[in-house]
């Protein structure tokens, strides 16, 4: 299975879809990261990015390789791509989604098969959502990933680090500004075996 990454073309990723009042925000330091995080990536709440080699789904508990310190501070990242949040954080935080009973949301960064089955075939409704890293040399609109070190939303495999799961089905086949509609956890959660 080959994947593709998928983005909005103005950068702005997210979109709260239920009230953001009970869901605590957090400004956390990415003056570190050589690529400056964009809005529907996921990130550590150190600032930092998970290691390169970090799985975080898989077939079995055996697949994934990211620790439990990365898994449980997965953060989403929200309203980097507004220009006054990056000015008035000086361009050195962004804003994450920290902890809280959890969102809705409809997300246009994220990552899925390229063999052309439709939104509704990759994303059914209930499904769980993990991270992966993104494919390298893929280009996304206004994004430099060329790279392939942000990580993005997926399908869950059978076991590991889940952070939400789809609401609700989208029609249409994954293309840029196609987005979809996830419920995000207030913190991940580990999903499989626990032995």
């Amino acid at each position: 299975m080959a994947l593709d990454c998928y983005g909005a073309s103005r950068r702005r990723n997210v979109s709260p879809k239920s009230s953001t009042l009970h869901v605590q925000t957090r400004d956390v330091d990415c003056s570190a990261l050589s690529l400056a995080p964009e809005d529907g990536e996921f990130i550590l709440m150190s600032g930092a990015r998970p290691t390169t080699d970090a799985v975080f789904t898989g077939a079995n508990d055996d697949a994934i390789s990211a620790s439990d310190a990365e898994g449980a501070q997965l953060r989403m990242v929200w309203g980097s791509a507004r220009r006054s949040d990056r000015a008035a954080l000086s361009g050195s935080r962004t804003t994450v989604f920290m902890h809280g009973p959890g969102i809705d949301l409809d997300v246009k960064l994220y990552v899925c098969d390229d063999a052309g089955d439709g939104l509704k075939d990759s994303f059914p409704v209930g499904t769980l959502l993990s991270v992966v890293q993104s494919p390298g040399g893929k280009t996304l609109p206004n994004v430099d990933d060329t790279a392939g070190t942000r990580f993005l939303l997926c399908k869950a495999g059978a076991t590991g680090w889940v952070v939400g799961y789809v609401r609700e089905s989208a029609s249409g086949d994954a293309a840029d500004d196609k987005a979809i509609k996830i419920h995000l956890y207030g913190t991940p959660r580990y999903h499989g075996s626990s032995d």
